[in-house]
């Protein structure tokens, strides 16, 4: 739970429904999975701002959790990870930096969740890249124009870039797994961009392993789409035991 609050007084006087409070802690919940809710373990930490967690995991009695997190409510977006001791006598979980990659959705290779991992991926807006005010309007600096890949495993590892373009702002990114890969990160990123230039809307398809060589493919759509969030990837097999299931 995060420090988000609304009062019958606030929405009366026409202020935004919700307002984050630094004076309130963050509260995290721990279920087991076979269990109720006496059994939930709580730990407390430092007010924080949060949309949605990317992974967790759990062994050696610990839970750890990776997620995009704002020390304020307007400050840039960092990727942490939290550990909650399950062994611990208090109430306090552990906290460290795992990437300053400031996009606040961060995403995976699916096929690991809820399991050990090693690569992230997330919207970035890297104010150094250059922005095409004349073609693209007045939004130079507020335009999530990069992808990273970031390494749990090694956080100090370079990270990995995907520079969409100088008109271009990019959306929730997804991962499809390459056909007949097993291995973690083997695959695609695919997001959609909006392009501020022709006002119309691309999918950019990118190596994963391979961010820096740019997209391999971009489609254009033949509609152009609002932003929105969330993404997911099924694959024709998927698919088709899906419908068999609902046979």
């Amino acid at each position: 739970m995060i420090s988000r609050t609304t009062s019958l007084e606030r929405l009366k006087s026409g202020e935004p429904m919700w307002e984050w409070d630094a004076k309130l802690p963050t509260m995290v919940g721990v279920l087991p999975r076979n269990g109720g809710a006496k059994d939930v373990r709580w730990f407390k930490g430092p007010a924080r701002n949060t949309l949605h967690f990317l992974n967790a995991s759990d062994g050696d009695n610990k839970v750890t959790m990776e997620l995009p997190v704002s020390d304020e409510e307007r400050s840039p977006s960092q990727i942490k990870r939290w550990t909650f001791n399950l062994n611990s006598k208090n109430d306090a979980f552990g906290e460290e930096v795992i990437s300053v990659s400031n996009g606040v959705l961060a995403r995976m290779d699916d096929r690991y969740l809820s399991l050990p991992y090693r690569y992230g991926y997330v919207g970035h807006a890297d104010a150094s890249k250059p922005y095409d005010t004349a073609t693209g309007g007045n939004r130079a600096g507020r335009v999530t124009n990069c992808y990273k890949r970031f390494d749990l495993k090694n956080p100090k590892a370079p990270e990995s870039t995907f520079f969409v373009g100088n008109v271009q702002s990019l959306q929730e990114s997804g991962f499809v797994p390459r056909k007949g890969s097993t291995e973690e990160g083997d695959g695609y990123i695919v997001g959609v961009a909006s392009n501020y230039a022709e006002m119309a809307s691309e999918l950019h398809i990118v190596d994963a392993k391979r961010m820096e060589d740019g997209a391999v493919a971009v489609v254009k759509l033949p509609f152009r789409l609002r932003g929105g969030t969330h993404v997911n990837w099924f694959s024709a097999d998927d698919l088709a035991a899906q419908e068999a299931e609902s046979a």
